[in-house]
């Protein structure tokens, strides 16, 4: 399968309309306010792949650097 869409920022209830109308004729991705919340409930749209920088958003920075002489 070729096509993928990504539906990004919808609502659960969006999301599952796209899903139903998609049909299993393309991979279908979320993103978007998806977080521990409510990720349960976008993995219930039917949807292939749910993606999220929650993880990296939200991580303490480190400043390293690496002086050679």
């Amino acid at each position: 399968m070729w096509c993928r869409f990504m539906l990004d920022n919808m609502s659960v209830e969006k999301m599952k309309k796209a899903v139903d109308f998609i049909n299993n004729r393309a991979i279908v991705e979320a993103s978007g306010n998806v977080n521990i919340d409510t990720v349960n409930q976008i993995a219930s749209t039917g949807v292939d792949i749910i993606s999220s920088s929650a993880i990296v958003a939200k991580a303490i920075t480190l400043d390293l650097a690496l002086d050679i002489d």
